[in-house]
């Protein structure tokens, strides 16, 4: 009732301009929109992007792992023929080193994944 009474104290010429207003005001954000609205294509794109990426992240992860695992076997077969922990101690840093880059990829790829 009162939204009835308030356009009754409105002239025409008002009502007009009201109605510009509004159509005015809707056309500006429908342009908004279409500005801000990413095209199916672009979003399929970025879904396959960051398939591959997590893909190749995750068999970089399992690369590094199978390589300190082969490292580690060395030295263990090395000791095992004789050789000292203090002659294969920088070997065994590197397999440390491997295990702690394969965690951190790892763990970077978890986290990129949360979003």
């Amino acid at each position: 009732m009162m939204f009835i009474s308030l356009f009754k104290h409105l002239d025409d010429e008002k009502i007009n301009e009201l109605v510009a207003s509004l159509n005015k005001s809707t056309q500006s954000l429908l342009e908004a929109e279409k500005r801000t609205k990413m095209p199916a294509q672009v979003l399929t794109d970025l879904q396959n992007a960051t398939a591959k990426a997590k893909g190749a992240m995750e068999s970089a992860t399992v690369l590094i792992n199978g390589i300190a695992a082969r490292v580690q076997a060395a030295v263990d077969k090395a000791i095992a023929g004789g050789a000292s922990a203090a002659d294969l101690a920088p070997v065994q840093q590197l397999v440390i080193d491997l295990n702690t880059d394969a965690s951190a990829l790892s763990d970077a790829v978890a986290a990129n994944l949360r979003f």
